[in-house]
């Protein structure tokens, strides 16, 4: 993906026209896309989610976990890797929720598989 730099490489999500236009497709076909970020993440912006959902829709499920400054599980803002490096294990914590999720989800997901 590009650096995040200017506005269009912040809601860039690194897909060409072709393979976009292949995930919309598919998203007809109950494809669905589900993506995790800090909200303080500068290497993750805000603006690629608005993307998703603007281009996917329903389609696109997002979970943007709080790190701003003073968030109340203490997460630092330069948090980047939510299911690895700032991970915490322990029930209820954000990044624990969204493990819960994405394995929900995958599950979901290969449950349709026939």
């Amino acid at each position: 993906m590009p650096a995040p730099v200017n506005a269009r490489h912040r809601a860039a999500i690194g897909l060409d026209p072709a393979d976009l236009a292949s995930v919309k497709e598919r998203t007809r076909d109950g494809l669905c896309v589900l993506g995790l970020r800090f909200s303080a993440d500068k290497g993750s912006p805000p603006e690629r989610f608005e993307t998703l959902r603007r281009e996917l829709g329903e389609a696109f499920e997002g979970i943007e976990i709080n790190s701003s400054r003073g968030n109340p599980d203490g997460i630092p803002a330069r948090s980047h890797s939510v299911l690895t490096l700032d991970f915490v294990d322990q029930p209820g914590h954000p990044t624990r929720a969204a493990l819960e999720r994405v394995l929900a989800f995958l599950g979901e997901r290969l449950a349709a598989v026939p």
